[in-house]
């Protein structure tokens, strides 16, 4: 009879650590993104502090360009418009534009376009294990979502090899290799 009594805390305990549970797979993976992404930004970093040669070719072509944006947002006057257009020199400004305040901060060099850069590989690692995790959710015959619990790894796998693509790392780096 002794045996079958559960204690009076019994459920609650366990409540909170299948609550503890889910956060910590939860928020586990986003914390294991941040780190990956930590580790290639202090590289690019120590990158930038070792290679002292200047961009060439069309990463300087991208450098030269936002920090004339930079110049231009910097001033405004009534040909603002027109001097950006001539700024992004037929290129969309979009990139130049979002370069200009990091300009502002650190001054011109390489330094500000690879630290952008770092916020979109942020971005895209994000958004490479959101696309993966939601895929899995689907059985790719009949195109149907399943309640099938998802598997962590692929999905950071996949992010982590995003991030290594060849690509990604030229534009985490100042220079051409």
């Amino acid at each position: 009879m002794a045996s079958t009594l559960q204690q009076p805390g019994a459920p609650v305990e366990d409540m909170r650590q299948e609550k503890t549970k889910i956060l910590k797979q939860k928020y586990g993976d986003w914390a294991l993104l941040a780190l990956w992404w930590l580790i290639l930004a202090v590289l690019a970093v120590l990158w930038l502090r070792l290679d002292n040669r200047f961009p060439s070719g069309d990463t300087a072509f991208h450098l030269t360009r936002a920090i004339e944006t930079a110049r231009v947002l910097a001033t405004p006057s009534l040909d603002w418009l027109s001097r950006l257009a001539a700024s992004s020199q037929g290129q969309p400004p979009l990139y130049a534009i979002l370069t200009a305040p990091l300009i502002w901060l650190f001054g011109p060099g390489a330094d500000p376009a690879v630290l952008l850069n770092l916020a979109f590989l942020a971005l895209l690692l994000a958004s490479t294990y959101g696309i993966v995790r939601g895929l899995e959710r689907i059985n790719v015959l009949t195109f149907e979502r399943t309640d099938a619990p998802t598997l962590r790894w692929p999905a950071l796998a996949a992010a982590a090899l995003v991030s290594l693509y060849p690509l990604c790392l030229l534009y985490t780096s100042p220079s051409p290799r």
